[in-house]
């Protein structure tokens, strides 16, 4: 009887478990195409859009000038305070 068993269990673990693995294989393909299908519709419907007759110009950012740094051997967060004072316009 344990024979039987075990001669009998693989194969329809196998069988179970390839039918899961089926089923979800199933999922995923579905899911695919309606992945697929919803992106052809959204192409379809940028194509549909006409193109502007101009090119579109973007606007640069500002370019700010660095501060020029303290000399060497002082940290930069120390500064004088005449030179605070005349950042703050006191």
């Amino acid at each position: 009887m344990l024979f039987l068993i075990w001669l009998v269990l693989p194969p329809v673990y196998m069988v179970v478990i390839g039918r899961r693995y089926a089923q979800q294989c199933a999922e995923s393909a579905y899911e695919a195409v309606w992945a697929r299908e919803e992106l052809r519709q959204v192409l379809d419907d940028l194509r549909a859009v006409p193109e502007p007759e101009e090119p579109v110009t973007v606007p640069l950012a500002r370019q700010y000038r660095a501060e020029p740094s303290a000399p060497p051997g002082r940290h930069r967060l120390r500064t004088d305070r005449s030179v605070l004072l005349a950042r703050t316009g006191t």
